[in-house]
């Protein structure tokens, strides 16, 4: 996001212990795991000599540092030139979602922003890291100014289900001998009606900063998963939570948990049975729930059919792949 700041102006106090200006723009990734920037301010009017770098050098250290690093004492940060944003979310990669239906087709609108005075060309916009099935199209498709809106067409797979991450790349013309800038937008695409077993609208799942309804996931999220082998809780990556709509669903224990009859994995223990019940309208009062951030057995009470219509999400996560829903170990769909 621009900060406004037009030039960064260096002080002529020479530096201690040896060392002379460096000028730099450094991305920490403090998390380990995620990708550098797709943009990077642009550099100009660096008059103590050298030769610019205008790509990401990478720095391997506990948090894996990465920087760009530029020489000069005389240095000018235009900051970002442009960006995007969608009538989403706005601008910035917040990962907001969408939902869509399988195998057909559905419009995102967009501008790309413009950040720095004057003319800001656009050669081209792009998907990338585009999953199998989906195709996107774009108008315009290119050779327009930064501060026009922009449409995007995305047609869905036709089957599969398969929620994605869909990115947008905004590419500016090269000026000077500067390389062209570019920068990026991603949103989640749900696929509606796929079906299967889920949890309700606002099922409370387990993060590790406590839970969140689950309808305020969003691909990327980190959530709460037991690891059999260590009987422990571990961290996860929550990537899909596809939406569709039913008219009936399974009270567990007076609202403690609302999930479709079938499809639906819940790690139950009986006197003759402990792992996954695959079907939740098939609980009994002589069952008990799975309650792994205690490592306890919740009794079950109450297991009763209502006749409810509501949205429910089928979530994935990307480790063991259960997760922790009011306290109770689910897993994902069959």
């Amino acid at each position: 996001m621009s900060t406004g700041a037009t030039y960064l102006q260096l002080s002529s106090t020479s530096c201690t212990g040896g060392y002379g200006y460096t000028d730099y723009e450094e991305w920490g990734d403090l998390l380990g795991g995620q990708d550098e920037p797709n943009w990077a301010f642009s550099f100009v009017n660096n008059l103590a000599g050298g030769y610019p770098e205008y790509q990401w050098n990478y720095m391997q250290t506990s948090q894996s540092q990465v920087t760009l690093n530029i020489n000069g004492d005389n240095l000018q940060v235009l900051n970002e030139q442009f960006g995007l944003s969608t009538t989403l979310c706005g601008s910035g990669q917040d990962m907001c979602s969408i939902t869509l239906p399988l195998g057909q087709q559905g419009t995102v609108s967009g501008t790309v922003l413009k950040f720095v005075p004057g003319a800001v060309g656009i050669q081209y916009l792009s998907a990338y890291a585009l999953p199998t099935g989906y195709k996107a199209t774009f108008s315009p498709s290119g050779s327009f100014l930064a501060g026009s809106g922009f449409t995007l067409t995305l047609t869905t797979p036709s089957s599969g289900c398969p929620s994605a991450a869909i990115g947008i790349e905004a590419t500016g013309d090269a000026v000077g001998s500067l390389p062209a800038p570019y920068t990026t937008y991603r949103f989640q695409v749900w696929i509606s009606g796929c079906g299967g077993g889920c949890v309700a609208w606002g099922t409370p799942i387990l993060t590790p900063t406590g839970y969140v309804p689950v309808q305020k996931l969003r691909f990327g999220n980190l959530v709460e998963e037991f690891d059999f082998t260590t009987q422990s809780l571990m961290v996860g990556t929550f990537l899909s939570g596809n939406t569709s709509n039913v008219s009936m669903l399974v009270d567990v224990d007076h609202g403690l948990l609302y999930l479709t009859p079938t499809e639906q994995p819940i790690y139950i223990q009986n006197s003759t049975f402990q792992g996954w019940l695959r079907d939740p309208q098939n609980l009994t009062t002589a069952d008990n729930i799975f309650d792994p951030v205690t490592i306890t057995w919740i009794p079950v009470t109450s297991v009763k059919i209502v006749n409810h219509e509501a949205d429910v999400f089928d979530v994935v996560t990307n480790e063991v792949n259960d997760f922790v829903a009011n306290g109770a170990l689910l897993d994902k769909k069959t």
